[in-house]
């Protein structure tokens, strides 16, 4: 009986894990102006990375999420949206927004479910969410994953360079070599 219960608590802890290719699912999650963010009416602007950050206002993920927004006049250019998200509150979204000038929507995941749903939501540790960036193309289409814990700047350069290499057709999905420290 105890092994059937282990077994139960571990097969609720399976993550989905979207891969190169995959639809994904719609969602809505409030901005940090408490505005609820639907994927499908958000991809109608266009292509989008949707990049997953640990913690709003920490040294790390400001880093991250300056580089995206230093880079905005880039990625007009290309005609791609950048959206932030983290299992932080949308106050404090806001604040972290507000702080640092964000002109990009900052997506309040509190229950986790889309990290969980993205496969990037982490169980243990203060850090909930794996830093990870997905290339959306507006039929959902994953196009591209890019992944390093440490490298804060890698996530928007290898999307522009994604975007630039790939021209008009984006539908040859890649994937980057893994970075040896991400778990």
């Amino acid at each position: 009986m105890h092994c059937a219960k282990s077994c139960t608590s571990l097969k609720r802890k399976v993550q989905h894990k979207v891969k190169i290719g995959d639809k994904v699912a719609n969602f809505t999650l409030k901005d940090q102006d408490g505005n609820p963010q639907n994927l499908t009416e958000l991809l109608k602007g266009g292509p989008l990375v949707l990049f997953f950050y640990p913690a709003a206002m920490t040294t790390g993920c400001t880093k991250e999420s300056c580089h995206f927004r230093d880079l905005k006049a880039e990625f007009e250019e290309l005609g791609i949206q950048r959206v932030g998200i983290s299992m932080d509150k949308v106050d404090k979204q806001k604040q972290f927004s507000d702080t640092h000038g964000f002109d990009y929507p900052l997506l309040s995941d509190e229950d986790g479910s889309v990290a969980e749903s993205f496969g990037v939501k982490r169980s243990i540790g203060i850090l909930r969410t794996k830093r990870q960036t997905f290339v959306i193309d507006t039929d959902s289409i994953v196009l591209a994953i890019f992944k390093s814990e440490f490298n804060m700047n890698s996530h928007a350069e290898d999307a522009l360079d994604f975007f630039r290499s790939a021209g008009a057709d984006r539908t040859k999905p890649t994937q980057p070599p893994e970075d040896p420290f991400n778990s």
